[in-house]
């Protein structure tokens, strides 16, 4: 299941709640990074702003699985004020159609390595599903985020291609690089058929911020929860 929010959303506070637990264990307790932890074992930056938008996953146990960050590039940018030798080649375009994500993290509760992969696959293919259809749906016509070369890889096979705007640098020890993907109805039609999900967004799946934007698809009714299907 699929729930996508705003930052200071009303109704959304458990849930806010949960995503910076989450992003803790995740970038915190398991990828080692040095991260500021807020009270009560929270994961926040000065990237988490009124205006930021998170896509969360959930098991079918109503566990939150998976997270991904996104921000208007017309606002603080990580790339720009944390990485500003990525843009020397390409400075990050700052307009409202352009946006950047970041802290991009899944969680398996499983054991077992197989379970666990099976887990984070299906986590991340719903993550980019919910990820290029919003986009699709507001108008948002591309996605910048830095990332090894190594998760472009993973994420190529489900239909997320990058397209690399920068040299690479190294990031606490590995190698980086910041890639631009395209939103549009090209993308999502090769999403949905390599990963074999579609979630059918509607406006009310969507955060004030995003439905403010002018919407492309027409509306569907509302399931009560953003399940996905093959």
């Amino acid at each position: 299941m699929i729930e996508i929010i705003q930052a200071g959303q009303s109704g959304k506070t458990y849930s806010l709640f949960e995503m910076h637990r989450l992003r803790k264990k995740i970038f915190k307790d398991r990828m080692q990074w040095e991260v500021d932890i807020a009270g009560e074992e929270l994961e926040i930056d000065n990237y988490d702003l009124p205006e930021t938008v998170y896509i969360l996953a959930r098991d079918n146990q109503g566990r939150m699985t998976g997270v991904w960050r996104m921000l208007p590039s017309t606002l603080p940018s990580m790339i720009r004020q944390l990485w500003p030798q990525f843009m020397e080649d390409f400075p990050l375009p700052v307009h409202e159609d352009a946006w950047e994500t970041s802290r991009f993290g899944v969680l398996s509760y499983h054991e077992g390595n197989r379970e666990n992969f099976e887990d984070s696959r299906r986590t991340t293919a719903l993550l980019i599903n919910a990820l290029v259809e919003a986009c699709v749906l507001c108008e948002i016509k591309e996605i910048y985020t830095l990332y090894h070369p190594a998760v472009g890889r993973a994420v190529q096979p489900m239909g997320f291609v990058p397209e690399s705007v920068s040299q690479a640098f190294p990031i606490d020890g590995k190698r980086a690089i910041v890639g631009r993907f395209k939103m549009d109805e090209e993308a999502l039609s090769r999403i949905r058929s390599c990963t074999g999900m579609h979630l059918n967004l509607c406006r009310e799946d969507l955060p004030p911020i995003l439905q403010t934007r002018q919407m492309t698809l027409p509306p569907v009714q509302n399931n009560g929860g953003l399940n996905a299907y093959a």
